[in-house]
């Protein structure tokens, strides 16, 4: 049987049981796309970069219609959180939910309802579990995008954005070149121990307590967000001992 899960939670859990009628076709996000008209010419088609939010309705069953059922039903779907489906449950989205139930709206369906997500862009890796990643030894470089994949992790059709962290020894600084943005990052190790961690979906790095030590503010980090393919490497000054990752795939 086909399910949904939101916020951690699948449409057939007992407290909020309901059925997904059928699971939705293709979902693709769809880029931004401007149309410049033009008086005397033909318009100008302009892609500025980035990806629309979209919109998708499910349609689902519903046997218990008593007002606590209802009741948890309403508390579930409210909010945002992760929206699995059960053909992809190693990825997920982003989704957005505000739908209001009603007992009478659902007796008038005939038991039917639909329920509505607004999703962001990309489907997402569930995995949230760090790797260790090949390191060159030669240049202290190492591989943060999504070129490594097999049957259990395949690699991404969008830009990855990896969390990294980096362990250190004896080290007060390091240097780090970002080949794809061409951007150099300096982070002060003094007082810092084991590890940094290096976020590249918020832009920060955190020391082994999760301390903000670098952000868009107070860094050059704004470019680094590893595009994946060949693209996604770090060089480094130093020779790094190991770099865990956890790669945050993602899929158009």
């Amino acid at each position: 049987m086909a399910w949904f899960s939101f916020k951690g939670k699948r449409c057939d859990s007992q407290d909020v049981f309901c059925i997904l009628e059928k699971l939705p076709l293709d979902i693709r996000s769809e880029k931004i796309t401007q149309i410049i008209e033009m008086p005397t010419s033909e318009p100008i088609v302009y892609e500025p970069g980035g990806y629309k939010q979209q919109v998708i309705t499910l349609t689902v069953g519903i046997k218990d219609i008593s007002m606590e059922h209802i009741h948890n039903i309403n508390n579930w779907l409210t909010g945002s959180g992760r929206l699995v489906f059960s053909n992809q449950p190693d990825r997920h989205y982003i989704a957005v939910c505000n739908n209001a139930l009603s007992g009478t709206r659902m007796v008038e369906q005939m038991g039917r309802m639909p329920v509505q997500f607004t999703l962001m862009p990309f489907a997402r890796e569930n995995d949230d579990t760090f790797h260790t990643i090949e390191l060159w030894t030669n240049a202290y470089g190492g591989k943060s995008g999504d070129t490594a994949g097999d049957e259990e992790h395949p690699k991404g059709t969008g830009p990855s954005r990896p969390t990294m962290k980096i362990y250190f020894s004896g080290l007060n600084n390091l240097h780090m070149t970002h080949h794809a943005s061409h951007t150099d990052i300096d982070v002060d190790l003094t007082g810092l121990t084991d590890y940094i961690i290096f976020d590249c979906q918020n832009c920060k790095v955190y020391d082994k307590d999760n301390n903000v030590i670098l952000n868009r503010v107070i860094g050059n980090i704004d470019n680094i967000i590893t595009p994946g393919n060949d693209n996604g490497t770090f060089d480094f000054s130093r020779e790094i001992p190991r770099v865990d990752c956890i790669f945050n795939r993602r899929w158009l």
